[in-house]
């Protein structure tokens, strides 16, 4: 039945006497509704159903209820108006039945209304029973209309309600049932062993993938937590069982490596992961999880291990052996460069003693030979100090301070210039220089070196130019030395910082082939790098780099 039908059924047909009635009992309640209605009230909140209701709504609002319900029913009764009043009455019933309220709590409210309405009936008509009679007559007849609307309505609601119910329960089972196929088709096609263990049970649910993993068939391997205990490896049980229990009693992490022994294979690795689920209080009752074997991995880890173990030591041994042919080198060519002094020595006194004693006496060709001699004296002699200072720069004592670069390439600059013949060189730095954190006597070597070979090189050019800078957008701090000389070929550029290695005749330009080793040899023990770029005929830039201190690192 439709709701407009439902409507229309549920209008009151009542005869003129009953209509009389009912006007009757309309106007005596009316007279009383106040006094009535705050003690229906009053009892209502000590009913166990309706006591909670009532409270949800403050008392204005329930007075406002009241009042356009009495409207509804003035109109009804009084002016035949019917059809409002019956939706009103229809809205309450609904309301009634979807909260799922019984409609018998109903009644008692209308045997506690007869109740509070019975004193003022005796009052007003105690000695005329004629029309007390038809007071309670259009009670009786108002009372049957208004329950039948209300209970009309609340039986549609609660068929609805009961309806709804049921499609919900019935989406939950299909909803489960497809829940239930996923984690069916998840465990069966995972690589993983998934386990379940009932821990007020000890009952412990072995996914078919479990059991496989260790070789047995699905009732070989009892669904039991005691199955699991024995076959973990007699050593790995404490420790598991350690993580097991701080795992319930902390909410600890289960993630564990153990060895399982199978039913074919012996004892084979498995990493094994879970969850603790507990109960309002606390406590855990279930744990679950999987183990996936990884005995492979495992085997292929001492693998590793081993081959590192053994390469550490082939390393600590090369290490040793490099150290020592090292030391045995700069001990070498610290005692010749010694030991050649004395003899160099002797050699350039002897020769300019000849050359001064002999003035005039000599021919042109033997002049020419001891001049070549105390020539190439005085460049063994450089050569001398060269390797002594490549000697020294591995043996001595790194002492690393904060200084100003650009104050340590000015002063190194000008000691150069005052040796170079013309003077003509130009010097560009940037004025804004990061400051190092390296040793300041080994840095000025650096400098010495890399800009007395770019105020060499560039000495052919009619505007020698050397910049001195930095690359700002590097992790280390990276400073450069550039010239616009001669340059070289970047072919050979690997060769550049070996000792005594050369790229141009010393005919072209004089040197020993040592500086750049020893620029190199300061860079690495500071534990940056050294590398150059250039092409022949367009100058060269040398780059160095060092790491950054913490507070260079700080300002990024």
């Amino acid at each position: 039945m439709s709701y407009t039908e439902l409507l229309t059924n549920l209008r009151p047909d009542f005869s003129s006497d009953d209509m009389k009635s009912v006007q009757g009992y309309y106007v005596f309640y009316q007279k009383y509704q106040e006094q009535v209605s705050e003690n229906l009230r009053r009892i209502l909140l000590q009913h166990p159903i309706f006591e909670p209701i009532l409270k949800q709504q403050d008392l204005e609002t329930q007075l406002k209820e009241e009042q356009l319900s009495n409207d509804l029913q003035k109109a009804a009764i009084m002016k035949g108006e019917w059809e409002p009043y019956t939706r009103h009455l229809m809205m309450q019933g609904a309301a009634y039945g979807q909260m799922g309220l019984e409609f018998n709590d109903w009644y008692s409210v209308v045997k506690l209304f007869r109740e509070c309405l019975q004193p003022y009936l005796i009052n007003d008509y105690g000695k005329n029973i004629q029309q007390l009679l038809l007071i309670l007559n259009g009670l009786d007849k108002f009372l049957d209309y208004t329950m039948s609307s209300i209970a009309a309505a609340y039986m549609r609601a609660k068929n609805n309600r009961v309806l709804e119910e049921k499609a919900k329960t019935q989406a939950a089972l299909e909803e489960l049932q497809s829940i239930q196929e996923r984690f069916r088709l998840a465990i069966e096609g995972s690589s993983a062993g998934i386990w379940d263990w009932d821990i007020r049970t000890n009952e412990v649910f072995y996914a078919p993938r479990f059991k496989a993993q260790l070789d047995y068939e699905e009732h070989e391997f009892v669904n039991q937590f005691d199955s699991f205990a024995n076959a973990l490896h007699p050593r790995d049980k404490k420790y598991v069982f350690e993580k097991i229990n701080a795992t319930l009693e902390n909410d600890d992490p289960y993630d564990v490596i153990y060895r399982l022994k199978t039913k074919k294979r012996g004892y084979r690795w498995f990493l094994a992961r879970g969850k603790v689920l507990r109960d309002e209080e606390g406590k855990a009752y279930r744990m679950a999880g999987s183990i996936a074997d990884i005995t492979n991995a495992k085997k292929a880890e001492e693998e590793v291990k081993k081959l590192n173990a053994s390469l550490e030591q082939k390393v600590k041994q090369r290490t040793t052996d490099l150290q020592q042919t090292n030391e045995e080198l700069e001990s070498f060519s610290y005692t010749v460069s010694h030991d050649l002094r004395a003899p160099l020595r002797a050699i350039d006194g002897f020769s300019k003693v000849l050359v001064s004693k002999l003035d005039g006496k000599l021919e042109p060709d033997q002049l020419h030979y001891l001049e070549v001699i105390i020539e190439n004296v005085g460049k063994m002699g450089n050569l001398i100090d060269d390797l002594l200072a490549f000697s020294r720069m591995s043996r001595r004592e790194k002492r690393e301070v904060t200084f100003d670069t650009n104050q340590l390439v000015s002063e190194v600059f000008n000691d150069l210039m005052q040796i170079e013949t013309g003077g003509k060189t130009a010097l560009k730095l940037d004025k804004h220089l990061p400051p190092m954190f390296a040793d300041r006597d080994m840095m000025k070597h650096v400098f010495a070196n890399l800009l007395g070979n770019a105020i060499k090189f560039s000495g052919t050019r009619e505007e020698p130019l050397i910049e001195v800078g930095y690359l700002s957008d590097q992790e280390d701090l990276v400073y450069f030395v550039k010239d616009n000389g001669v340059g070289f070929d970047m072919t050979y550029a690997k060769k550049l910082f070996g000792i005594f290695q050369r790229l141009h005749s010393e005919d072209e330009f004089e040197g020993t082939g040592v500086g750049l080793a020893i620029v190199q040899r300061i860079i690495h023990r500071h534990g940056g790098k050294v590398w150059a770029q250039s092409e022949e005929g367009k100058g060269a830039i040398f780059y160095f780099s060092l790491k950054k201190n913490e507070k260079q690192n700080d300002k990024g």
